[in-house]
């Protein structure tokens, strides 16, 4: 086969695209550009549906997406989110949302600022990807010397948690 390159899709120029996944009961696949667009389609010659994501007050970078509990998530890094897509048609999704340190930076203009890497102490979580194997959720994070600023960025760059509400209270277990 030959090799086709796409620059954009449905007439939006693609920004950075970072990860793609099959839905594998409707055969559609997603593909997050960013953060900005998340495409639906069955093949590149369309049709292709988009939904555009209201930057910076929704989303303002997604790097990975995940298929678990019949559902699509967004993994939100920036921002230590993950939202499941409830019904893509209706565009209606759920946030679940990690806790921010109390005096970090992360609290400074707004309490869901964004941040492309960091330390748990400074930023929270900057995931890159969230899965689910058994009854457990598993989380890496993104976190680098260079973005820490002086906090430990060796801590939860692997975590784990039963439930939705353990994420948002930040009960979970560092696997790092």
């Amino acid at each position: 086969g030959r090799n086709v390159v796409r620059e954009q899709l449905a007439g939006i120029r693609l920004n950075r695209p970072h990860d793609q996944i099959l839905d594998p009961s409707t055969g559609y696949i997603y593909l997050i550009d960013g953060g900005r667009h998340l495409f639906r389609f069955k093949s590149l010659d369309g049709p292709i549906d988009t939904w555009t994501f209201e930057s910076p007050r929704e989303m303002d970078y997604a790097r990975a997406l995940s298929w678990f509990d019949g559902k699509l998530h967004v993994i939100h890094s920036s921002r230590g989110e993950v939202w499941r897509i409830d019904d893509y048609d209706r565009r209606s999704y759920t946030v679940f949302r990690s806790p921010r340190p109390a005096n970090s930076a992360a609290r400074s203009a707004t309490p869901y600022r964004d941040f492309p890497a960091g330390a748990l102490d400074m930023t929270g979580l900057v995931l890159n990807d969230v899965e689910k194997a058994g009854d457990w959720y598993y989380g890496t994070n993104f976190f680098t010397k260079t973005y820490a600023h002086g906090s430990d960025p060796s801590t939860a760059r692997l975590i784990r948690w039963r439930t939705w509400h353990d994420f948002e209270k930040g009960h979970w277990q560092d696997m790092s």
